[in-house]
């Protein structure tokens, strides 16, 4: 039978194992979960070998969090749900959106390059893009929906020589269709992001090259959902402490090139 001592001790031994327990790291590192959503698009986001979600902006995105309240959650999507979900709250952040493309919070920081280059048959004459003029008279191979940045852009809305293709459902053997064209001279020249079309090549041993410098570059942000407006302070805060040293570490590790070999688009002469 407790007295009353007794049981006075016994409810102060329980308050400070509740308080031991609290400060475990179960419960003093439990984070909020912050959402993204997103499709693979080597070397930026990608699940590898392991199923691990890993690349650039999973890093940069792992150094804004460190110390906060945050943690990031994962969950790869076609393009089109994800930026749905986010601007309807369903998901906080999409990755990734070219500038002003959907009513959502826009990062001032940078988390991917669509670098798009020009892909010609590994037998085209031409070594390196230099001069608009290297596309006369060809017919240009393009993904069809896609918002072709800057000068590329009007050039494909000034020929009369543009044939269009999708990717399908986003499958392995979609993504190879429009390449499977070109190898088999159903176009000259496809416009394609220069990384992932130089990786595609390479893992299919198809007969084809990428043409560089890239013609155009476009830095991509990421959406935040609205409401999240502190957040995203607070990740492009913690990112621009980063050196420029420091943020090609991350590049090279993910890619083997620095972010001004992503950065970088040629100049018409």
């Amino acid at each position: 039978m407790f007295s009353p001592r007794n049981q006075s001790l016994a409810g102060l031994l329980l308050a400070v194992l509740f308080i031991l327990i609290s400060q475990t790291p179960a419960f003093a590192n439990e984070k909020k979960p912050l959402r993204f959503c997103y499709g693979n698009w080597e070397p930026f986001i990608f699940e590898n070998d392991q199923g691990q979600v890993e690349g650039v902006a999973v890093d940069l995105i792992t150094i804004a969090l460190t110390g906060t309240e945050y943690e990031a959650v994962y969950e790869s999507m076609p393009y089109k749900r994800c930026s749905d979900e986010v601007m309807r709250g369903r998901k906080d952040v999409v990755m990734f959106l070219s500038p002003g493309s959907l009513d959502v919070l826009e990062s001032k920081s940078v988390f991917a390059y669509w670098s798009v280059a020009a892909i010609v048959h590994k037998n085209d004459p031409l070594s390196r893009f230099s001069a608009s003029a290297d596309l006369n008279g060809k017919s240009l191979l393009v993904i069809d929906g896609y918002a072709y940045p800057g000068v590329l852009g009007q050039w494909i809305k000034t020929s009369n020589q543009v044939i269009a293709v999708n990717y399908g459902k986003e499958k392995d053997e979609d993504y190879l269709r429009p390449f499977r064209m070109l190898e088999a001279g159903r176009a000259h020249v496809f416009f394609e992001d220069s990384y992932w079309g130089r990786e595609l090549i390479k893992d299919n041993q198809l007969d084809l090259k990428v043409l560089m410098p890239s013609i155009v570059v476009e830095a991509n942000r990421l959406g935040f959902t609205y409401g999240l407006e502190e957040v995203r302070e607070m990740i492009d805060d913690n990112l621009s402490r980063l050196s420029a040293a420091e943020r090609d570490q991350i590049f090279h590790k993910h890619s083997g090139q620095s972010e001004a070999d992503f950065s970088t688009s040629f100049t018409e002469n």
